[in-house]
């Protein structure tokens, strides 16, 4: 996409049982000196871990949900709900942005970290329905299949809406 751009990797195993706590401790301890080392423009984190550091360049982050804190029975104990709390509210001071995919991640941000209402923007996730992309298969009926739709931040919406569109086509 951008040929002018470097692509750094850092190759660090993260503990699968302790993934939040390695995935920070990489962020700020690794990262940072990347940071430091190159001239960054801005820095999107995919993902909700992004340091214990404040950074002097444009920051976004893109968290995709905060279940561990909005259905604290996800976790295993209160200890693991905390520190879920604590590492979002951490990430979320020190960004700039917070690119919120869906209504209810917005809501459910701004509802558990009100301090951060004001860097929250919506983005959907990119839908390609391209047709060339989209596998046809025989049957009788046509039928789409959604899973996890149990769950109202998973768009639901956006996928009724994206059928309406293809189905008229």
């Amino acid at each position: 996409i951008t040929p002018e751009s470097e692509i750094v990797i850092i190759k660090d195993m993260i503990n699968e049982k302790h993934a939040r706590i390695s995935a920070q401790l990489v962020q700020t301890l690794k990262f940072h000196r990347l940071y430091e080392k190159y001239n960054f423009d801005v820095i999107l984190f995919a993902s909700s871990e992004v340091g214990l550091f404040k950074y002097k360049v444009p920051t976004l982050i893109i968290p995709h949900d905060i279940q561990n804190v909005s259905r604290p029975e996800m976790n295993k104990n209160k200890i693991m709900f905390y520190l879920h709390y604590f590492s979002y509210k951490i990430s979320f001071k020190n960004m700039d942005r917070i690119i919120a995919i869906s209504d209810v991640d917005k809501q459910e941000i701004e509802k558990y970290y009100p301090f951060a209402k004001n860097k929250i923007i919506k983005i959907y996730d990119p839908i390609d329905m391209a047709e060339k992309e989209i596998k046809h298969v025989e049957n009788k009926q046509e039928y789409i299949l959604a899973v996890n739709i149990q769950y109202e931040h998973k768009n639901i919406d956006t996928l009724i809406r994206a059928f309406s569109l293809f189905s008229k086509n």
